[in-house]
C-alpha cells in the first residue's frame, strides 16, 4: 500500500507541537512498518535543511517528495479549484494522512485520514482573533476535510465529542487516541 503523508509542519525554523506530533508519528511508522511505502509529501519555498527530515530520508520505504511553491499559492489553489490533487502531486497513494487540518485536496481514489487536534476555535470563538476565526470557518474549513474524511484521529475523547456534536461526524468515523509521550522522556531519579 501506498500512504501519502503531510510533512509540512516539519518545514518551519520551529517545530510546533503539530509539527512533533507529526514527526514522532512518521518516525515510529516508518520504524515499525516495512511493508507500505510512504510517500511524504513537503513543500515550502525556503530550503530551511531540517534535520529530523535529513535522518527519517536514510528510511527504505520513504520517497520524499518536495516541492517549493509559494505557500499562498498552493494553498489558494488547493482552496479555490481544489487543485492540484495533493496524492497526484506524490505519484498517487491509496491512503493520505493529514497530522493536522490544512489546505489540501485529495482525488477521489486516495481515502483521507485527518488528525483533530481540538475545535476549540468552534466552541470557543471568542478567545480567537477575526482572522483566526475566519481563516477556520471559510479557508480551511475543518468541517469540509471532517466530512471527506473517510476516518479521523481525535486526540481525546473531548475533541471526539466535539467532531460528534459540532459536526455531526458519525462515532464510528473517529477513533479517540491520545497523544504519546517520545522516547526521550524518562522518569527522574527524586
Amino acid at each position: 500500500m501506498r500512504i501519502g503523508f503531510d510533512a509540512r509542519c516539519l518545514e518551519e525554523e520551529k517545530i510546533s507541537g503539530v509539527g512533533e506530533y507529526s514527526l514522532e508519528i512518521l518516525k515510529n511508522l516508518l520504524e515499525a512498518d516495512k511493508k507500505n511505502t510512504y510517500e511524504i509529501f513537503s513543500n515550502s519555498w525556503k530550503q530551511i535543511g531540517n534535520r529530523h527530515i535529513e535522518q527519517l530520508k536514510k528510511n527504505p520505504n520513504a520517497r520524499f517528495n518536495r516541492f517549493s511553491v509559494p505557500n499562498k499559492i498552493l494553498n489558494f489553489c488547493f482552496w479555490y479549484f481544489r487543485w492540484p490533487k495533493i496524492d497526484k502531486m506524490i505519484g498517487g497513494a491509496d491512503v493520505f494522512f493529514a497530522p493536522n487540518i490544512n489546505f489540501l485536496a485529495t482525488s477521489g481514489g486516495c481515502n483521507l485520514v485527518t488528525t483533530f487536534h481540538d475545535l476549540s476555535f468552534e466552541r470557543y470563538p471568542g478567545l480567537f482573533a477575526w482572522k483566526t476565526r475566519l481563516w477556520h470557518r471559510y479557508f480551511v474549513n475543518p468541517r469540509r476535510i471532517a466530512r471527506d474524511s473517510v476516518k479521523i484521529i481525535a486526540v481525546s475523547e473531548s475533541t471526539k465529542k466535539d467532531l460528534e456534536e459540532i459536526y455531526q461526524i458519525s462515532p464510528e468515523k473517529i477513533l479517540a487516541v491520545p497523544h504519546g509521550l517520545c522516547q526521550d522522556f524518562k522518569q527522574l531519579d527524586a
